[in-house]
């Protein structure tokens, strides 16, 4: 289905995102080099959201009035890249960490095929690039530019480096989990370091307060509840002979049942507020959500294990459930529409690098996958609209 043509080509498009990769909400360059690929294959995209770009793709086999959409995010991670590749990150505090390069590259491959081949398919194909899935704001911004009027099924994919290349997961049910954000300001009183006792460091009860959250999952919650509370940052004091007037931590909390969150969420508060309470400072914590878990539909999920197994065979797909704490801005588009979150193989046994999960400074894919995925985007959209 895919020529060794268009497998290079997908290949040199994946390198060229991942050479020059662009944080959220800032994918200026990235959403001008899809645009120029589109309009190349006879493709008209339209401006979605700050960074996102939209375009349909109608098939003239028969009149179908159904409309699938495929999505592929585009933005990458603040971090610096740490690896050898020919084509790593150029640009300095940036890196596609996380495949979105990948995923691009898939979808402008499935573009260029679609739209090569409208006579084999009846309906519409709606395709999404979608900026700031690491922040969990694109989701929102192309929902609000009404790209999910009346379309019927939506799918997005996700290399994953736990997978070897040549499988993949599509399994009903919870695929993603659901994700918070917090942030937990200490205030104290600022100070001389020879003087504490004029002071009210935050520094203390903030260090106890990290403590105190890494207990709440193991503590407060039965070891069989699937449910993760993580501070990734921890900041206060600009000098060593100076006791700062506040500290601040930041964390997020990973979930699957809602009331897990709400108990979560109160956990935090306490350990919190009483902790700094007892220092003589105070803590104000402050809640955002940035996903709901995503949820596979029972449907979807079974046209996509029969897709799956027209390209890498019934043995290689995946249908038993593969819960991460990982979460995915694609959890607001099954909010509205029912439809697929397929996990793609991107691991080699023989190179290590290809297995580094994801988020590390040298992650990697089995640049095999990329075919598989465009394969996959493609075979799906026509299962669906062909139904």
């Amino acid at each position: 289905m895919i020529t060794s043509e268009l497998a290079n080509q997908i290949i040199a498009w994946r390198r060229y995102f991942h050479q020059y990769p662009e944080l959220s909400l800032h994918e200026n360059a990235t959403t001008e080099k899809i645009r120029e690929i589109l309009r190349s294959h006879q493709i008209a995209p339209r401006p979605a959201g700050n960074t996102g770009l939209c375009a349909d793709i109608t098939g003239t086999k028969a009149a179908n009035g159904k409309t699938i959409l495929l999505r592929a995010d585009i933005d990458a991670l603040g971090m610096d890249e740490q690896s050898d590749t020919p084509y790593r990150s150029l640009n300095p505090g940036a890196a596609h960490a996380c495949g979105h390069d990948g995923h691009t590259a898939a979808l402008l491959g499935a573009a260029r095929l679609l739209s090569e081949n409208r006579n084999t398919f009846a309906g519409t194909v709606r395709l999404v690039f979608q900026p700031a899935e690491e922040i969990c704001k694109g989701a929102k911004q192309i929902i609000a530019a009404g790209e999910l009027e009346n379309v019927d099924r939506v799918l997005g994919i996700h290399f994953m480096p736990s997978i070897h290349c040549g499988k993949i997961a599509t399994p009903a049910g919870p695929a993603m989990a659901g994700c918070d954000f917090f942030s937990i300001r200490v205030q104290g009183k600022g100070g001389h370091i020879s003087t504490p006792q004029l002071a009210a460091d935050p520094l203390q009860p903030a260090a106890q307060i990290l403590i105190g959250l890494n207990t709440i999952a193991a503590r407060r919650f039965s070891p069989l509840e699937e449910i993760l509370v993580a501070v990734g940052k921890f900041s206060g004091g600009t000098q060593y002979n100076i006791i700062p007037s506040e500290a601040i931590l930041e964390g997020t909390i990973r979930y699957y049942d809602k009331e897990n969150r709400s108990r979560a969420m109160q956990a935090i508060r306490e350990v919190a507020e009483n902790t700094a309470a007892s220092w003589g400072c105070t803590a104000y914590v402050i809640f955002e959500e940035f996903t709901p878990p995503t949820i596979n539909t029972s449907e979807a999920a079974a046209l996509g294990q029969t897709t799956a197994a027209t390209i890498v065979g019934v043995d290689n797909v995946i249908s038993e459930p593969m819960k991460m704490l990982a979460g995915d801005d694609f959890a607001f588009y099954l909010e509205h529409v029912p439809g697929l979150y397929a996990k793609i193989g991107s691991a080699d046994p023989n190179r290590p690098e290809t297995q580094h999960p994801l988020h590390h400074p040298a992650f990697d894919i089995d640049e095999r996958a990329l075919t598989i995925a465009a394969e996959f985007y493609v075979r799906y959209a026509l299962d669906y609209l062909n139904e």
